[in-house]
């Protein structure tokens, strides 16, 4: 929970709070409705043991608002020093794409090298640059240019930040497990599988969900998947005897020991997070480009080897595609 929150909400979270304090005395009443509703929100949030990644919306949308309300008042451009102004804006922008840079490079670097300390470093004296910078701007030439610039530069970022978020929903997210929105594990090539089978079952029988089923476990996940394959059948082994026209297992498990030959073919059933603890070993590849340790769960899928055709030449030429044209 802390990892999204910070990924997610810690930006707006920051620049809200402090345009929360900045308007408390002479800001309107809303102000302090908004910054008291994403405090309790924040409270309940690290207190309520059902917490989930979307509850960070009732934070997100107040402090949301309140760095709105707040950097709208400098997203304008200064009535004087235009040239210092569009000045500080360059060396700003100069200094976040170069920052960008060293974060897709710490991404591709081992966290136990000296490589990666060393851009670490790189990285903290980046934002130790433009501190000073915005400093000396503002003590020697102007605070107003200083403020306008670091806010438009800050803006600029936070709606990058929230366009990328908004285009990642336009994708099957839930499909990811290293999207934290989603839950803890996602489904894998269960689509893939089912295609499988019912074009296995029309191959053989005519008819989808004809096939006879034998599968190996008891889980939840499993027996709702062939619900309505009326031919499955869920044991604890499967029986050397019997010949079915599938068996599933977990591709762990030792291949079926059956009378008659089967073919086997993987598939990842789920897949789920692989960290040693709350965080990946490397947030910044995490961050970028969502690339972290995945672990996947897989089953296999073996078919009857007399359920695959063994003379393509018995079938009609128009049931193969025209791969010429």
């Amino acid at each position: 929970m802390l990892l999204a929150f910070s990924a997610y909400v810690l930006p707006v979270f920051l620049f809200g709070l402090i345009a929360a304090f900045r308007s408390w005395k002479n800001g309107p009443t809303s102000n302090k409705f908004l910054l008291i509703w994403g405090l309790i929100s924040l409270i309940l949030l690290f207190l309520l043991p059902g917490r989930k990644a979307e509850d960070i919306l009732w934070i997100f949308i107040p402090f949301l608002l309140l760095a709105c309300f707040d950097l709208a008042s400098y997203l304008s451009k200064p009535k004087e020093d235009m040239p210092a102004f569009l000045g500080t804006l360059f060396l700003l922008a100069v200094l976040s794409a170069f920052q960008v840079i060293n974060f897709a490079a710490l991404a591709n670097s081992d966290p136990l090298t000296e490589i990666f300390q060393q851009r670490l470093l790189i990285s903290a004296g980046v934002f130790l640059l433009a501190i000073i910078a915005l400093a000396l701007i503002a003590g020697g030439w102007s605070k107003d240019i200083s403020l306008r610039s670091f806010y438009w530069t800050a803006a600029f970022i936070i709606a990058v930040m929230f366009f990328s978020q908004s285009a990642r929903m336009g994708r099957d997210i839930f499909r990811s497990p290293n999207e934290l929105w989603a839950v803890a594990s996602s489904g894998g090539q269960t689509a893939l599988l089912e295609v499988s089978l019912l074009e296995l079952s029309d191959l053989n029988y005519g008819r989808e969900y004809e096939l006879e089923i034998l599968v190996k476990g008891q889980a939840a996940s499993l027996k709702w998947f062939f619900r309505e394959w009326p031919k499955a059948r869920f044991v604890s082994s499967v029986s050397s005897a019997e010949a079915p026209d599938i068996i599933i297992n977990y591709a762990m498990d030792a291949p079926p020991a059956q009378p008659v030959a089967y073919r086997g073919q993987d598939f990842i059933w789920s897949s789920s997070l692989d960290w040693e603890g709350n965080w990946p070993q490397n947030i910044f590849a995490w961050f970028m480009f969502e690339d972290t340790a995945v672990a996947h769960q897989q089953i296999a899928l073996w078919a009857r080897e007399d359920l695959f055709p063994q003379n393509l030449d018995a079938f009609p030429e128009e049931n193969f595609l025209d791969l010429e044209n």
